[in-house]
C-alpha cells in the first residue's frame, strides 16, 4: 500500500511538473491576478478508456448484451493470460519502489540513481500498460457493434 502511495505521488509530481511546462513563457504581472483562462483546467475525460471495455465490465452484463460462448471463453482465456503477466510486474513494481523509497530516505538524494530507479520503475508501469491496452482492444474487437453500444449505453 505504501509503494502504491508512492507511485500515486510520483505520478502527481509528473503532472505537476507536465503542468508547469504548459505555462506561458511571460506571467501575469504579479498585480493583475491571472485569469481563469490561465489555470489549468481539470482532466478531460479519457477517450481511449471510453472507447474501450475491461474484461469485469463486459463479463457483469454478459446477459443483456448476449455474449455467445465463444466470446466468452476468448475474453476469459485473454484476461487470464494478461493476468499471469501481470503478477510478475507487480512483484517487480513493488521491489523497485521499495528501492526508489530508500533512496529518497535519506538526508542527501542521488540525483542520478534516483532517475535511473525511477526509469525502471516507469518502464514496469509502461509494460502493465501495454498488457492493459491490448487486452482491452482484444476484447473489442471480439464484440459485435452492437454488443459495443449496448455497453457504451450500459456503462453510463
Amino acid at each position: 500500500m505504501r509503494y502504491r502511495c508512492l507511485l500515486v505521488g510520483l505520478i502527481m509530481l509528473g503532472t505537476i511538473k507536465q503542468a508547469s511546462a504548459q505555462r506561458p513563457a511571460h506571467p501575469p504581472s504579479p498585480v493583475q491576478p491571472p485569469t481563469p483562462a490561465m489555470a489549468p483546467s481539470p482532466p478531460a475525460h479519457d477517450p481511449i478508456e471510453a472507447n474501450l471495455f475491461p474484461p469485469e465490465l463486459v463479463m457483469q452484463h454478459e446477459g443483456e448484451i448476449r455474449l455467445t460462448g465463444e466470446q466468452r471463453a476468448y475474453i476469459k482465456h485473454e484476461a487470464i493470460a494478461a493476468q499471469t503477466k501481470f503478477a510478475p510486474l507487480q512483484w517487480d513494481m513493488q521491489e523497485e519502489m521499495g528501492k526508489m523509497k530508500t533512496l529518497v530516505e535519506g538526508e542527501h538524494v542521488d540525483e542520478v540513481a534516483l532517475l535511473a530507479q525511477l526509469d525502471r520503475v516507469l518502464d514496469l508501469e509502461r509494460q502493465v500498460k501495454h498488457i492493459h491496452l491490448t487486452l482491452a482492444a482484444r476484447i473489442k474487437n471480439k464484440l459485435t457493434p452492437d454488443q459495443q453500444k449496448s455497453l457504451q449505453s450500459l456503462r453510463k
